[in-house]
């Protein structure tokens, strides 16, 4: 299908094949896709150890839009899709004030300020390294503070509904105060006329705004996503700040003192907000795909860690966890709780976005996962006994430190002895296109299995993430509208080629070197599937280990 979009050259005239056709090729089922051997796999049965079954009652009434499954089956995180979105059109100014465009240009000092106007943004090489805001700010001016705030492409604020701010990633508060001001004026402004504001745009920005009970927050954007995708980024950062403090404190609060100061409760764990805002801000394909990565290990070696962490279980253990590099090892679980990925996400995220875990020590700390229970915290013992491999155990007991201490260190001394240790140190480098097909013009792709709601990836090598990841944004956009029957989606640029495709069973985006022949990126597409499914029992956590 040829995308009639400005940020899409025009596609590749059709090719010949001596084989398949590509609508031939791209049509298979996947129970039907032949193995490497050229023999066909069976589906497997399976069911997934993090599939997403969100208890009854458990954050329904924290967002609307949330897809849940019924008994047995899978679904995805929150997500929303663009239609859903309610957007704010100029006639919606029903009183001819026109003060809200205005405040708008102030924000970002632009002109073409519309409700209703096309998005249109190319993609570029990008250097700019909007990772951290640790530059060196002394000594200047508060203009110059102001112009280096605003060249940040992508920003986050939470607030409260008060107009009290919370969060900012960039800028001092002198600088936000005003600005947060004006945004929560424009969410009153279509509050009081009974209309919901969740997107609009201003000249090349993007606005997103979720309103979580007392709080809003704010994603402002000119990379490129959608509105859909960056309220899942604003979910994300609501559920690190439920992690601090659990909805029922939230709600608390905010119903004994309507103008409170919120800082004063996430003092201390702005680290952990940076940490994730700054992995969104260079492309988060966990968070795109409402997915998790595990390591790719032999299925015999985690087998056996399996067996390691359910031989040293304690009573009081809920969830045992071996993580490396962001990615999952092995778990255990309890054989009627499942745990959900973003709260893996989350966990994740606090583990390796922030240095503040990653010391060698043991950390005891409470955390809520909001979508196990966003009214109660969890305990977590934390470990890095590697660099960049830990033990995490969850128990509800506040005093079970020195029993998950003991458990812990069973743990590490079972790795050991079995040379595993090395084995999950190993696995930690990620392997390369070229190494699962030789001479691919393929550079990077992103296959989720759905139904275990995982997804694994290559190497990024040399390639500008950023700019990769907002292409995979796009495509993502393209094939998930609602309303949209588009399955494959095919895209030629000058710095790449790209594919989008999409079945029940995975979805599959891939990258491939400008230039690239379509018949030679969908065949490379097809053999990264099966590729997959010959891996499958090495690349994700399929079954798990249950007590």
């Amino acid at each position: 299908m040829n995308m009639n979009e400005d940020y899409f050259s025009a596609p590749l005239p059709p090719r010949l094949s001596t084989t398949k056709t590509p609508s031939q090729l791209l049509s298979l089922q996947p129970s039907t896709l032949p193995s490497a051997s050229g023999s066909t796999t069976p589906g497997l049965q399976s069911k997934a150890t993090i599939a997403i079954s969100l208890p009854e009652g458990v954050y329904a009434q924290q967002q609307d839009g949330v897809n849940s499954g019924g008994s047995g089956s899978v679904t995805t995180a929150p997500s929303f899709s663009d239609s859903t979105s309610i957007k704010s059109f100029a006639p919606t100014l029903s009183t001819g004030d026109n003060d809200v465009e205005s405040m708008l240009g102030e924000i970002l000092e632009e002109s073409d300020v519309t409700f209703s106007g096309p998005f249109v943004e190319e993609i570029e090489d990008e250097t700019e390294d909007e990772d951290t805001a640790s530059e060196d700010e002394e000594g200047l001016s508060e203009e110059e503070l102001l112009i280096r705030w605003r060249a940040k492409r992508k920003h986050f604020f939470i607030l409260s509904a008060a107009g009290k701010p919370i969060y900012s990633r960039y800028g001092n508060e002198s600088i936000i105060s005003s600005y947060i001001g004006v945004i929560q004026a424009i969410i009153s402004f279509f509050a009081d006329s009974s209309d919901t504001l969740q997107s609009f745009e201003s000249g090349t920005h993007r606005f997103a705004v979720t309103s979580s009970g007392p709080i809003y927050l704010v994603a402002i954007s000119s990379i490129g996503e959608t509105p859909a995708q960056l309220r899942s980024q604003l979910d994300a950062l609501y559920t690190q700040v439920l992690s601090t403090l659990t909805l029922s404190q939230l709600n608390k609060v905010f119903s004994q003192r309507f103008n409170f100061d919120l800082r004063r409760l996430l003092g201390g764990t702005e680290v952990f907000l940076d940490g994730l805002v700054d992995s969104m801000t260079r492309g988060s394909p966990q968070v795109l795909l409402s997915a998790i990565e595990c390591v790719k290990i032999r299925k015999a070696h985690r087998e056996r860690i399996n067996c390691i962490l359910l031989k040293a279980r304690l009573p009081n253990v809920l969830y045992g966890l071996i993580v490396a590099d962001q990615r999952l090892v092995s778990v255990i679980r309890p054989k009627r709780h499942s745990l959900h990925p973003p709260d893996l996400q989350l966990l994740f995220s606090m583990l390796f976005n922030a240095a503040t875990f990653r010391d060698g020590g043991e950390h005891w700390t409470p955390i809520c996962m909001p979508k196990f229970n966003s009214k109660g915290f969890l305990h977590a013992y934390i470990h890095f006994f590697q660099p960049e491999v830990c033990v995490v155990l969850i128990s509800a007991d506040k005093d079970a430190f020195f029993e998950m201490r003991e458990m812990a260190a069973s743990v590490i001394a079972g790795l050991k002895s079995s040379y595993l240790i090395e084995h999950i140190t190993a696995a930690v480098s990620r392997y390369k296109p070229i190494d699962i097909i030789p001479g691919t013009p393929i550079r990077h792709f992103l296959y989720k299995s759905r139904q275990n709601v995982q997804f694994t990836m290559p190497d990024w090598g040399k390639i500008n993430r950023r700019r990769v990841m907002t292409l995979y944004h796009k495509l993502h956009a393209a094939v998930h509208t609602k309303h949209s029957h588009l399955k494959v989606c095919f895209c030629s640029r000058k710095q790449e080629e790209a594919l989008a495709w999409v079945l029940p069973a995975f979805e599959l985006y891939v990258v491939a070197a400008p230039g690239a022949k379509r018949e030679a990126v969908m065949k490379g597409a097809q053999r990264v599937v099966q590729w997959v499914r010959a891996e499958e029992e090495r690349l994700f956590v399929i079954g798990g280990a249950t007590f």
